[in-house]
Order: structure tokens, then C-alpha cells, then sequence
């Protein structure tokens, strides 16, 4: 069972962005809005998320980091895809995949920075400080999305500094199973910021006490924090990451 801590507060209004598996989130319908500011730490080949919010909120500048996403990638990612389709005559799409990419990151409101988010900024080793993000734009209303594959334990103890700026936030923490000190610290010291939502990643697996191995936490500031509780359709907000896979309902302590 899952530890007390990590079970959400019900009295927010909620919504998903972003595809209805792997790679969509469920976020407070409130903020996005007044967010001036989507900060998102990882991509790879699916922006649906970065994309619903956009057209949620026309407004909004987004930035995206990823290192790993650079014309090597895309040309490998192009291949696999042919031959997929070759041999399975199913999503002919994704082998255009590659110009969708680049539609979208097509002016500087939606940008991708070909970085390594970390806990300092590094040029040798294209690495950007979480810090100096946050810092030079601590005067905008951020929503941040944070999906680095384990990397978040090296950035999460820099948000608390900044989270009056910060309206909402999703963070994808792997292998919880040998993180929770981490992630029970990180969440003790936020202040303003608490959690709305939680989804298991069936992708990882689950332990032998039914617990996911990799958890998908939001949060969102005590501002949007209603004073009444509000009921939550889950129809439309929650899906599996991967639906061949077992998925299973959590359970708190």
C-alpha cells in the first residue's frame, strides 16, 4: 500500500491533457489559463500534452528540454516506423512523425532546447541548471512537466525555492520502491504546492504488494485549492499507460 502522503486532496477540478495513454496528464482545470509559462523536461516523440495546452491556453510560451531528441533520433525513429508499416501495413503516419515535430516547434512560443536538464549548467556536457530555468523567468505563472526517466531526483529539491510561482506541476518519479525517502522529503518541503492526483505507470510494472514501480504525481498551488470538495468524474481523466499491460488500482496505508 501506498504511504499516506502521497494521497491526493479531492476538492479540485481536474482534466487531461495530452493522449489518452503513455505520455497524457491529468492536471488542475483552473490553472492552465493563467499560466504564462509551460516548462516540460522531457519529450521524446509524443508533445500531445504540450499541444492540448496550447490550445487550451493560446497564450502560453512553451519550452521544451530534451537532449535526446536530435536528427539522429528522428532518422532512427523514421526507419522503424517504415519498416513497421511495411511489415504490418498499420500507422503509416508515424513515419511522417518527424515533420509533425517540426510543425509544432514552428515560432518562438513553443520551443526545443536540445539540453539536459540537471542541477547545474554544464556547456561541455549540454547540461542547464534547473535554477537558472526557474530564476530568469521568476516573474511568469509556471506549470511544469517533468517526465527525465529517474533523472527528477536530481532536479525536484530546486522547485520549492520557486513554487509560489509555480500554479501546477507533474512529475513522472521511477522506481519508487527505492525513492520514497526522496520523494516523502520533496513533498514535506513543498509548502504551496500540493498533490491533486496520482496515477500508477503500469509500464514499470508493480511490486509484490501491488504497488506501481513508477508513480505519476500532480500537484497544484493552494490558491486553486477549492474550500468545498469537489467530485471528479474519472471518465476521460485516467487510462492505463499501456493498455496490453496489467494495470491495477492503488491502495493508501
Amino acid at each position: 500500500m501506498l504511504p499516506k502522503f502521497l494521497q491526493p486532496i479531492n476538492n479540485v477540478k481536474l482534466i487531461r491533457l495530452g493522449n489518452k495513454f503513455d505520455g497524457g496528464y491529468v492536471v488542475p482545470l483552473d490553472t492552465i489559463k493563467k499560466i504564462k509559462l509551460l516548462v516540460s523536461f522531457g519529450l521524446g516523440n509524443d508533445w500531445s500534452f504540450e499541444n492540448d495546452f496550447k490550445n487550451k491556453n493560446p497564450n502560453v510560451k512553451i519550452l521544451v528540454f530534451d537532449h535526446t531528441v536530435t536528427r539522429k533520433y528522428w532518422y532512427e525513429q523514421t526507419i522503424i516506423s517504415l519498416f513497421y508499416f511495411l511489415k504490418n501495413l498499420k500507422q503509416f503516419d508515424r513515419i511522417f512523425k518527424y515533420f509533425s515535430y517540426l510543425n509544432f516547434f514552428n515560432n518562438k512560443n513553443k520551443v526545443h532546447i536540445l539540453k539536459k536538464i540537471s542541477n547545474f549548467s554544464n556547456k561541455k556536457t549540454n547540461t542547464v541548471s534547473i535554477n537558472n530555468i526557474l530564476k530568469s523567468n521568476a516573474n511568469k505563472k509556471v506549470f511544469l512537466k517533468i517526465d527525465i526517466e529517474n533523472d527528477e531526483y536530481r532536479i525536484i529539491n530546486y522547485i520549492s525555492k520557486y513554487e509560489k510561482n509555480i500554479l501546477g506541476m507533474v512529475i513522472e518519479f521511477h522506481n519508487i520502491d527505492m525513492n520514497m525517502d526522496k520523494i516523502k522529503k520533496f513533498v514535506k518541503k513543498l509548502k504551496l504546492l500540493k498533490i491533486c492526483c496520482i496515477n500508477g505507470n503500469n509500464i514499470a510494472g508493480f511490486q509484490k504488494n501491488g504497488d506501481p514501480y513508477c508513480i505519476e504525481l500532480t500537484f497544484v498551488n493552494l490558491s486553486f485549492i477549492k474550500k468545498t470538495k469537489i467530485k471528479n468524474s474519472t471518465k476521460n481523466l485516467f487510462y492505463p499507460n499501456d493498455p496490453q499491460r496489467i494495470n491495477k488500482k492503488l491502495n493508501f496505508n
